[in-house]
This record gives structure tokens, sequence and C-alpha cells, in this order.
């Protein structure tokens, strides 16, 4: 059962989008008490998906697990990338400026490429390559969970299962090897 990581990932995926989105509240909700209660909350799904895995070979509640994470992760994700690219307030007033040559004097400063500095640039590949990382990792598993109803359990377990932890395996290597890839330069 490996139900832990991609609701850490949500939760990380969620205090992402409230720093980035709705940094007011993020401030607020900043404390330990939020955080200790949500991981608290993760570790009750986990046990409680763990128990059902045990007793009975119930797939479908990590199935239905996997889609809500994946959801929830795929929205806040493209919320966070969508609201990085989006220029500072003050560079959209200089530029509103620039259109009009009402620059009385001051200097506009472009921050890069696109209008975004270096820090919004690496956030916005580092949540990138975590959601392809993500997506990479657990989609093979959540589409494989409707094919066991249509083939044989024989088929399954022998064709099927081994093509997802293979996926799974090689893709759960390939954040590190990035990030590693990324000290190097």
């Amino acid at each position: 059962m490996y139900s832990t990581k991609p609701l850490l990932l949500c939760l990380v995926c969620v205090e992402r989008y409230m720093a980035v989105v709705r940094p007011h509240d993020y401030l607020r909700y900043k404390e330990g008490c939020y955080r200790g209660s949500s991981m608290a909350v993760i570790w009750c799904i986990y046990i409680l998906t763990a128990v059902c895995d045990v007793f009975s070979s119930v797939t479908t509640l990590v199935w239905v697990l996997f889609v809500c994470v994946f959801i929830v992760n795929t929205w806040l994700s493209m919320a966070t990338l969508k609201a990085l690219k989006k220029p500072p307030p003050g560079d959209r007033v200089m530029a509103e400026m620039d259109k009009k040559g009402e620059h009385k004097g001051k200097t506009s400063k472009s921050r890069g490429k696109g209008g975004t500095d270096s820090k919004k640039r690496r956030a916005f590949i580092t949540i990138a390559i975590i959601q392809a990382v993500l997506t990479l990792n657990y989609l093979p598993s959540v589409m494989c969970v409707p094919l066991k109803l249509v083939v044989s359990p024989r088929v399954f377990s022998c064709q099927y299962m081994p093509l997802v932890v293979a996926a799974s395996t090689s893709c759960g290597y390939l954040e590190p090897l990035l990030h590693l890839h990324r000290l190097v330069k």
C-alpha cells in the first residue's frame, strides 16, 4: 500500500497553492496546529486504506483516493502555475505606462523572459516537474484498476501489474535525479 505519498504530495500542493495564490490566508494558517491536524487526517486516511486492504482486497477505495488526489493536485498545480505566470502588480503598472508613453522619468525594469524573475521561473519549473512526476507515477495505477474488472485475474497480475509497478518504480527515481541534475548546474 503506497497511498501515503500522494496524500503528502497533495498536502504540499495545497500549501504551495496557499502560499502563491492566497498569501494572506497562508500567513494566517501557517501555524503548526493546522499542519498537525492535516497530518493527523492523512494518517487516519492511510490507516483506513491499509485496514481495508488487509481485511478485504478492495482496490476501489485506493483507486477513488488516487483519482481524488490526482484531480485536486492537478487543479491546484495549474492554478499555482497560472498565478506564477502573471507579472507582479508593479510590472503591470509599468507595462501600461510604457504603452501609453507616460514614463515621467521612471524606468521600466524587465525581470527576464516573460516578465518573471528567476525565483518565479524556478518555482514554475519545480511545480511542473512535480506534477509531471505525479502524473507519470500514479496515472498508470489509476488507469489499471478498471482493467481488473475486464480481464482475468491471471492476465491482470501477470501482464498489467508488472507494467504498472515498473512505471511507478522508474518514475519514483525521476524527481530526485532531476533535482540532482539542477544542483550540478
